[in-house]
């Protein structure tokens, strides 16, 4: 049997239309401002794949990162391109295998990602297969009973080394890196000056009256001011308030926090919205929102130039 898996071996080695021996395994991160992408590569079908997450924390829509799909800690990813594994009828494969030398490691099930036009499947960093991979002196990739393809081998090593190592420690990064917890942002002077306008005087601004998130998605927060919770001297202590609803300013720093944005509400909240970016919510009465809060339902989601409704 071994006889006939060296012949087998080299008969695929001789026919492989890859020139494997001329390609070096590179391995190089980026931050894509949502992912942190590690990536080694020794040409465009066969990638190693580790993401994690970006300190940057800008939303995923917003670099055009949402339809990604993402990782979690300790995972390596395999990406196969359909020049290496055609794509038939099916959409999953359980009949690819590696050959590292002359020992076989079946792939766990394979999925085509239509997206990226690219096989995947994600697999522990643990597992002996990529150790067994960076030893090997000959590495086949034999995609069932269909053509197989020699892979290359040099740099394999110390690129799938970095590529883990790297994820690791970005992964470490970002579980360990603080966030800021609810009135901890520093409240811009332009918002207390115009708080101070309102209530004709300086006056505190309480934490539970201001919010904080990257509403307008240029990397640095925005406030939300709930004038139901400023407290002006004088007999007027809630000058922007009614019976029911107060004003709710949004103020935005790509528009230097001036000219807030005024809503009227008992609420405006930051809340995440599905296509990764943050909306605001609004709540009120029942002459402003309706019986079943009907008119105040959809979130509201920053355009670049107003607020629209994105259900």
């Amino acid at each position: 049997m071994a006889r006939l898996i060296a012949c087998l071996l080299a008969l695929w080695a001789s026919t492989a239309q890859a020139q494997a021996q001329a390609q070096v395994w590179q391995a190089q991160s980026v931050d894509g401002g949502h992912f942190v992408f590690h990536t080694a590569r020794a040409g465009a079908s066969v990638d190693l794949i580790c993401l994690a997450p970006s300190l940057q924390r800008r939303p995923a829509v917003e670099v055009e990162q949402h339809e990604i799909r993402p990782m979690t800690p300790g995972m390596t990813r395999l990406e196969i391109g359909t020049d290496r594994v055609p794509v038939g009828n099916d959409v999953i494969r359980d009949d690819v295998v590696l050959w590292s030398d002359q020992t076989g490691y079946r792939l766990p099930t394979i999925t085509f990602n239509e997206l990226d036009s690219m096989w995947q499947v994600d697999i522990s960093a643990t597992d002996p297969l990529w150790s067994a991979l960076a030893q090997a002196r000959s590495i086949i990739l034999a995609p069932g009973q269909q053509q197989a393809w020699q892979l290359p081998v040099a740099g394999l090593a110390p690129a799938l080394s970095q590529v883990q190592n790297d994820c690791a420690a970005a992964w470490s990064a970002a579980q360990s890196a603080p966030t800021a917890a609810p009135g901890t942002v520093t409240v811009p002077p332009q918002v207390i000056n115009r708080v101070a306008q309102g209530c004709g005087a300086p006056v505190p601004v309480p934490g539970d009256a201001v919010q904080a998130g990257d509403l307008d998605r240029d990397g640095t927060p925005d406030f939300v001011v709930d004038w139901g919770g400023i407290r002006c001297p004088g007999a007027m202590p809630r000058p922007f308030c009614g019976a029911a609803n107060c004003s709710q300013m949004v103020f935005l720093s790509s528009r230097a926090y001036v000219n807030p944005i005024d809503f009227l509400g008992t609420s405006l909240t930051i809340t995440p919205h599905y296509s990764g970016a943050l909306a605001l919510r609004i709540t009120g009465s029942f002459s402003l929102c309706g019986a079943q809060g009907e008119n105040c339902a959809a979130p509201l989601v920053w355009d670049g130039t107003s607020f629209v409704e994105r259900p």
